[in-house]
């Protein structure tokens, strides 16, 4: 079932969010039940990996691309991303690799996250580990023209600057 499952467990396939249209129970409430289930614990492996190949693309990117400018540049995008999920509920959409690393630090304080979706979505935004790779191709496309639309720029290399490299690929956690 959906309804407990470890929602920021991600594949090797890429990263995609999609706006939950039902209560999702607290893996907290399970956490015992959680500690003796043998899939659970091979999910969460699998999510470990797929996190460390995540942090090692952006840390190849290195300190003269990921930088203040780009930090403040991915916030903007991802606040742009979320009013996309706000305008599209329901829909999959698949986030650039700077608008994925703005979504990871904004996962990192889990009770900022659940009240800034509450307030501006109505709904949690749950990463959904269960896509395919040709589903989340045909999604980051489909999420690149609702971008355009939405915001008037392009969603891939949207960047300001030459050497900022925000947008250049779909994340990958």
């Amino acid at each position: 079932s959906e309804v407990g499952r470890l929602k920021w467990a991600s594949n090797r396939t890429g990263n995609a969010w999609r706006i939950e249209t039902r209560p999702q129970r607290s893996s907290l409430s399970r956490s015992t039940e959680w500690w003796t289930d043998e899939t659970r614990a091979v999910e969460l492996a699998d999510a470990v990996i797929s996190q460390a190949a995540f942090v090692a693309r952006v840390l190849r990117l290195g300190p003269r691309v990921v930088d203040k400018a780009y930090v403040a540049r991915a916030a903007e995008r991802y606040a742009g991303f979320l009013a996309l999920a706000r305008a599209h509920p329901g829909e999959l959409l698949v986030p650039t690799l700077d608008v994925d690393l703005a979504w990871h630090a904004h996962m990192l304080s889990p009770r900022d996250y659940a009240d800034d979706c509450a307030e501006l979505l109505g709904r949690p935004l749950s990463h959904d580990a269960g896509i395919d790779s040709a589903d989340l191709k045909v999604a980051f496309e489909a999420t690149k023209e609702r971008w355009r639309a939405r915001h008037g720029e392009r969603y891939v290399g949207a960047s300001k600057r030459r050497t900022d490299r925000s947008g250049t690929a779909a994340g990958s956690c």
